[in-house]
């Protein structure tokens, strides 16, 4: 009896342990952590994602080089070959891939006679005149044929017989910077053997010059032959007297 006793005093000496309280949030708190970790992942989402760096395309530029024709003359004709290509102003910076002419030539009707390859399905053969002021140039008899088929002129109106003042079917341009003095179709003791029609240029003007051409179809890699009648006519001097002649 005396050892329960002490042991009951024992127990009532000893502090009483309280159950452990568990931590709870209030349910507002709660939904409001929820909150706060929803906007942080939509605004997780609407970051941009980096792109791997794209570098620019590398862009090569082919230079091109244009080959002058090669000619060879003599008393009588010309000839030349060439495969070059241009454009055309009204200046005559850059023409005469063909033929270029200056001063008294030529005193005699001439024949002159090219060989042209095509790079493409068309062509177009013109001629440039500059003169002096009593000077003129006369064409005739133009012509293009494909060596494969000599017999077949490519040419309309090649020696402008269907014409009266305006070369049909041909086209001319920059006739203006000529004043009055642009080329027209003439006929009679000046053109070639004296009979018929032919072009007569007389682009008299500073800085003028009046271009006469043709478009033909042509066949990539054929070999053209071109020819044309030319003389020039008139008196007094030939210092501004100029000829073209191109495939362009």
């Amino acid at each position: 009896p005396h050892q329960q006793r002490v042991h009951r005093q024992h127990q009532q000496q000893l502090p009483q342990r309280r159950p452990q309280q568990l931590h709870r949030r209030h349910p507002q708190q709660v939904a409001l952590v929820l909150q706060v970790q929803l906007l942080r992942q939509v605004q997780h989402q609407r970051q941009p994602q980096r792109l791997p760096q794209l570098h620019p395309a590398q862009v090569q530029l082919q230079q091109v080089q244009l080959v002058p024709a090669t000619t060879t003359t003599s008393s009588s004709s010309t000839t030349a070959t060439t495969t070059t290509q241009s454009t055309t102003s009204c200046t005559p910076v850059g023409h005469g891939t063909l033929l270029s002419l200056s001063g008294s030539a030529p005193t005699t009707w001439t024949l002159y006679q090219y060989s042209y390859t095509a790079v493409s399905t068309s062509a177009i053969i013109m001629f440039g005149f500059q003169n002096e002021n009593n000077r003129k140039y006369f064409l005739d008899a133009v012509s293009v044929v494909d060596n494969s088929a000599p017999a077949v002129e490519l040419l309309m109106n090649p020696s402008f017989e269907s014409s009266t003042t305006t070369a049909t079917d041909w086209t001319q341009w920059c006739s203006s910077t000529c004043g009055s003095t642009f080329g027209v179709v003439v006929s009679g003791t000046n053109c070639y053997l004296s009979t018929g029609n032919c072009f007569s240029d007389n682009c008299y003007a500073s800085l003028g010059i009046d271009f006469l051409g043709q478009s033909f179809a042509s066949t990539v890699g054929h070999t053209y032959t071109i020819s044309f009648w030319l003389i020039l006519g008139g008196s007094g001097t030939t210092t501004a007297n100029r000829f073209y002649a191109d495939i362009i």
